[in-house]
């Protein structure tokens, strides 16, 4: 059953249709300078994604994740997270009484392990947690190899902000800083790959002085 759902959401994000009166649409294609595969692990990586959301005064937290087909090729997981803003996002004005703090919601995605491509993807739907507003936000995302080394993230986004006399201007703001933040992932996911290398080599045990090793050979007793 639970395979059941995870086709439900994945394909071509079906997940789009869950949600009505989605008239911003957001797309973008941004070049990765690692292959395909690669860059999609790391797409997937939660410690990178809650790295990432930290940078942008977000907190996340896992709360389920399930994977069917666990090291076959269709290997697929859901994944439901909270996100909490840190500090005020909104200015203070946009949103008249509500601030940053009300705004928590939850995303539930789907996507596979070691397949990318448009129909084997990921699919998200973000919701409000806190507040009924009318904030409506679904995605699709998935790589498209470009030669051995390279590739491209495609992401394609609908969102609907149905708040009177306001609405369009914060699916603006919205589609901005998604735009930018799509547009970040390779650098974040750079600086990430070589904090993680430098934590590992520092980890390792310190390799053996000279002298040492000099003193274990016959005929060199201490």
């Amino acid at each position: 059953m639970l395979s059941g759902v995870f086709e439900l959401q994945v394909h071509r994000g079906t997940a789009f249709h869950e949600v009505e009166y989605m008239p911003r649409v957001v797309k973008s294609r941004i070049p990765i300078a690692r292959p395909a595969l690669e860059a999609w692990r790391l797409r997937c990586n939660y410690q990178l994604e809650e790295h990432i959301a930290a940078l942008g005064k977000r907190r996340l937290h896992l709360i389920e994740e399930d994977t069917v087909e666990a090291g076959r090729p269709d290997e697929q997981t859901r994944r439901r997270v909270r996100c909490e803003l840190i500090g005020e996002h909104l200015g203070g004005t946009m949103m008249g009484a509500i601030t940053s703090k009300d705004l928590v919601s939850e995303i539930t995605s789907t996507f596979y392990a070691h397949r990318f491509d448009e129909d084997h993807g990921a699919s998200f739907v973000v919701d409000m947690v806190k507040v009924a507003i009318n904030v409506a936000i679904a995605g699709h995302q998935w790589c498209e190899p470009d030669g051995e080394a390279n590739c491209y993230l495609h992401t394609r986004i609908e969102l609907s902000v149905r708040v009177v006399g306001v609405g369009t201007l914060i699916e603006m703001q919205l589609e901005r800083q998604m735009r930018a933040s799509h547009a970040a992932f390779p650098q974040h996911a750079d600086a990430w790959v070589h904090a993680q290398l430098k934590r590992a080599r520092a980890t390792e045990s310190p390799p053996s002085s000279p002298d040492m090793e000099l003193c274990q050979l016959p005929g060199h007793a201490k």
